[in-house]
């Protein structure tokens, strides 16, 4: 058995701490939550569902990664 990452988010009905497990980070028995779940774990977990312990709700992690824009501003000589 090996060593891995654990994305922590609450129930939204019971506030239970739902987890799912990930092999796809560093590995390093790591807990993050939904605001810096890194790319890679984000990714592998994506589609997974868990059952919630005290509602018996379940919940499948969707992972999606939004880019913020840049702006990039120059000097052009003319």
């Amino acid at each position: 058995m090996g060593m891995f990452d654990t994305v922590i988010i609450k129930c939204p009905y019971c506030t239970i701490e739902l987890e799912w497990q990930s092999k796809a980070g560093p590995c390093h028995l790591n807990h993050y939550h939904a605001d810096n779940c890194p790319e890679s774990v984000g990714r592998d977990l994506d589609g997974e569902v868990v059952c919630c312990s005290g509602c018996d709700k379940k919940f499948q992690f969707s992972f999606e990664q939004v880019v913020k824009p840049v702006n990039i501003v120059k000097l052009i000589e003319v």
